[in-house]
């Protein structure tokens, strides 16, 4: 509650610095061959709200980090390595929270992480057939992070090796994407704990119909169309024997996004279709499979140059294969944007969703209403760039309401079924001096 230390620099244990230096091993070709070194060092100290009743340990690291790219004339391949090394440490700083009992200091642990990415143009505006422009785009990158690793100036997954081969290209007017990637975790194999793998495939096409077909007059009714595909495996490579069969990881899952996009002068329409599919393979599982789809419409309309709004509906329904339950999400929302003047801006969105997830007896309606103020302020000008400030003022208002399924109005709610609101209204000035 208040102030204490406005620019961050009165308290050392909660602090993090950084300096890095680069150099240009080619001079005569700038960005041929580039090191950069960076060194960290800070600690965190535990800083929760003041209405969160939380135990949280102090953190603390010190590190160093070396990168590499290089590329050929033209950029047709590129190549970018780096590898990075942390001490890491749970400093004790408030004595109060052992209770007076002994506890054993944690050990400053390092360890490293490693980085590998490589892109290679194979064709770059290359004609098909003599006239048909096509391009394609092979890249491969490797990370690795060792167990333990941890760092204060940035989060990372620790314990996880991940291998990744992808694919960008065309044909035309036609945009193509792929990727493949495989993951491990466990990378110590620590006896007794689950050590799984990750294979997922992704597939992404963008068809243009109206410069595809080569369409001249009232194009705009024609659609942009995008197809996506995701493939995913994950499966227990190996176990200690305290893990039963049906806890062990094994499962397929898929998911297909289609969608088309249109431009109408000042209007804009966008559907959407998903479709997903989970299916569990573990002994004893089979059956515990699930399946969802959403279909979405969006309308967003530009009124002028200072406002815009836009309309969202969306169908959302899963449904779990073990206990014959469907789940249905029935959404609408309605945002707009008035830029009053250069300066200030008013933005609002009104979103209503009603969820209905047998055997419950009820509809539950949740209704979300949002509204925040903003407005420019120029402070002064260091040569050509301004130093400016915001202020903001925000308002939210959030209602839950149980409705039973046949309800006739004017008639007594059943006891427990109610109606909850919430609301806030928080202001704030942020300011940019350097």
């Amino acid at each position: 509650m208040g102030w204490d230390n406005l620019v961050g620099l009165a308290e050392s244990a909660h602090r993090v610095s950084a300096a890095s230096l680069g150099v240009e091993l080619l001079r005569k070709r700038p960005g041929a061959l580039q090191v950069r070194m960076t060194t960290m060092d800070g600690s965190l100290l535990p800083r929760n709200g003041f209405t969160q009743g939380a135990v949280t340990d102090a953190e603390a690291s010190r590190g160093t980090g070396v990168e590499i790219t290089t590329s050929t004339p033209g950029q047709r391949a590129r190549l970018s390595a780096g590898y990075a090394q942390s001490a890491f440490s749970n400093p004790l700083t408030d004595t109060e929270l052992t209770g007076g009992i002994t506890v054993v200091r944690t050990e400053r642990v390092r360890r490293g992480a490693r980085y590998l990415e490589s892109a290679l143009d194979v064709l770059n505006n290359a004609k098909l057939f003599g006239r048909t422009p096509a391009r394609l785009s092979l890249g491969w990158r490797h990370e690795r992070i060792d167990p333990l690793y941890r760092s204060v100036g940035s989060f990372v997954q620790a314990d996880r090796r991940q291998d990744v081969i992808d694919l960008n290209g065309g044909i035309g007017v036609i945009a193509l994407q792929g990727a493949h990637t495989i993951a491990r975790d466990n990378l110590a194999n620590v006896v007794g704990v689950l050590t799984s793998q990750t294979r997922s495939s992704t597939a992404n096409m963008v068809l243009p119909l109206a410069t595809l077909l080569r369409v001249q007059q009232r194009a705009a009714w024609l659609p942009q169309l995008n197809v996506g595909v995701v493939l995913s495996t994950q499966f227990a490579e190996s176990a200690a024997q305290n893990f039963r069969q049906q806890d062990l990881t094994d499962q397929r899952s898929t998911s297909i996004e289609s969608g088309a996009q249109w431009q109408l002068d000042a209007w804009r329409v966008n559907l959407r279709d998903n479709r997903t599919h989970q299916d569990n393979r573990q002994p004893g599982r089979e059956r515990s499979d699930f399946t969802g789809t959403v279909q979405a419409l969006s309308l967003a309309r530009s009124i002028g140059t200072r406002l815009d709004g836009s309309l969202d509906a969306s169908l959302e329904r899963q449904r779990n294969e073990e206990l014959a339950q469907v789940n249905t999400v029935r959404r609408i929302g309605l945002s707009g944007n008035w830029r009053a003047t250069n300066s200030t801006v008013l933005s609002s969105n009104v979103t209503a969703a009603v969820s209905r997830t047998p055997p419950s007896i009820s509809d539950v309606t949740n209704i979300e209403m949002r509204a925040e103020l903003t407005h420019t302020v120029r402070l002064f000008r260091v040569g050509t760039d301004m130093r400016t400030g915001q202020f903001f003022l925000r308002f939210a208002r959030t209602s839950v309401t149980a409705v039973p399924f046949g309800f006739v109005e004017n008639t007594a709610l059943p006891l427990g079924l109610a109606t909850r609101i919430q609301w806030t209204v928080n202001s704030g000035l942020s300011l940019r001096l350097w």
